[in-house]
């Protein structure tokens, strides 16, 4: 995808750009951070330029930011791991996990401009293929980014979630740690939490109905929090 003559000359095209190519490390993190700083409109002065900055960005740059999700479609990954970070290397790994925070920071931040972006172009189940991945740093990432759509309580990306069982791979995910007490487990069950304690009733029946039936399998510990959630419903 090639960038327009006036975008490819911008500033912000090329922070992107050298966050979703470059080869170093430590390039790829100060892309983030500056991309970040960026993102955060609310030190701009006055709503105009807000508006004017947000409005290019969705208009013209962000779907760069998120070409890498496609990356690696053709030809997936060993053992069923997901297209994107299938021998990928750290660098485009580092990428990936800064793309879901930058992402998630959008989802709280930019509100509509983000919403509809991200149904349109289908980013959260582009996102949860992490989940799938070998790396749990990048599995948690895609939960994170999950949590963020769920939090800001908005029935749209709910009904998306739903209408595209984006919860079967966070539960496929919980499954494999279910013996574990580790971060992966704590971020999926603080997930499910927060379902329960905000009565997120679309959510809530659509989990009982799709993955009730895969409680039992899973952990003594993550079977008492997962069943808190199922009693809301009955």
């Amino acid at each position: 995808m090639a960038a327009s003559a006036e975008a490819s000359r911008s500033v912000l095209f090329w922070v992107i750009w050298r966050l979703t190519t470059d080869a170093d490390v430590g390039v790829v993190v100060q892309a983030a951070e500056v991309l970040r700083l960026c993102l955060d409109t609310e030190s701009m002065d006055g709503q105009a330029d807000r508006d004017a900055f947000l409005g290019a960005f969705y208009d013209h740059y962000i779907q760069w930011l998120v070409e890498p999700f496609w990356q690696g479609d053709e030809g997936g990954g060993e053992g069923g791991e997901a297209a994107p970070a299938a021998r990928a290397t750290a660098a485009a790994k580092a990428c990936l996990a800064h793309l879901c925070d930058l992402l998630s920071y959008c989802v709280r931040s930019h509100t509509y401009r983000m919403k509809y972006f991200v149904l349109r172009n289908h980013i959260v189940a582009r996102v949860l293929r992490l989940a799938r991945c070998r790396d749990k740093f990048l599995q948690l990432a895609a939960v994170r980014f999950l949590r963020a759509c769920v939090g800001i309580k908005d029935d749209f990306y709910n009904r998306y979630i739903v209408k595209n069982n984006l919860l079967a791979p966070v539960f496929a995910l919980l499954a494999q740690n279910a013996a574990k007490d580790n971060l992966i487990t704590s971020a999926i069950m603080e997930l499910l939490e927060f379902l329960r304690s905000e009565n997120v009733k679309s959510l809530i029946e659509y989990i009982v109905e799709r993955f009730e039936s895969e409680f039992g399998q899973l952990g003594h510990a993550p079977v008492l929090k997962v069943s808190a959630v199922t009693d809301v419903h009955t």
